[in-house]
């Protein structure tokens, strides 16, 4: 479909009198694009980034680059020489350990994750 003959799906909630001016619904198609996203969109829509706004905060799921804002959320820094899935692991236990702090337990379970060593 040609751009300029393309209309936004939005039209279709407005009131009938706006149908008949083609502006309208080409200048809708700018809202509809932020918003809902358009099939060739290089982007998703707002709310379809919202609807996966979720994943962000599990590190199991989210981007690799977003792990270390993540770890920080917790007063967590990662080590730059571990593997992806180390510092996913790390910030998963990270909520248990704290619970843990201050502990011989906790100081063992810590120094195992920081180490690779299992403590003896």
């Amino acid at each position: 479909m040609d751009n300029d003959k393309q209309v936004s799906s939005y039209l279709a909630h407005l009131p009938a009198v706006f149908h008949t001016e083609p502006f309208i619904g080409r200048f809708l198609l700018a809202f509809e694009a932020v918003l809902s996203g358009l099939p060739k969109a290089a982007r998703p829509g707002l709310e379809e980034t919202i609807d996966g706004l979720h994943a962000y905060f599990d590190p199991e799921k989210t981007d690799e680059e977003f792990l270390p804002w993540l770890a920080s959320w917790v007063a967590l820094s990662l080590r730059a020489d571990w593997d992806t899935a180390t510092k996913r692991a790390f910030i998963r236990q990270v909520v248990a350990l704290y619970k843990l702090r201050g502990t011989k337990a906790g100081l063992q379970k810590m120094l195992e994750i920081y180490t690779g060593e299992k403590s003896v």
